[in-house]
């Protein structure tokens, strides 16, 4: 569990993480059910997954944008 803390970093990250186990999310739904998280805390946590292959992130071209987060490899964050 050590290592597992140690490779993906904090509360924050491991919160998105959970949250993304079941489904996608969009990013709105998803910073709603991570209860307490700031604005830049959630953007940059969710930018730092996706450069680090653990989420993947998608933008359907519609009005207003949609975007989606799912988990990519769930294997790769045990």
């Amino acid at each position: 569990m050590r290592n597992v803390v140690a490779q993906i970093g904090d509360m924050w990250t491991l919160l998105i993480l959970f949250t993304l186990v079941d489904d996608s999310e969009r990013f709105n739904t998803l910073k709603f059910r991570v209860k307490g998280i700031s604005q830049r805390m959630f953007t940059q946590t969710l930018i730092d997954l996706e450069r680090e292959g653990y989420i993947s992130r998608t933008v359907y071209p519609e009005v207003p944008v949609r975007v989606e987060y799912v988990l990519k490899n769930w294997e790769k964050v045990l």
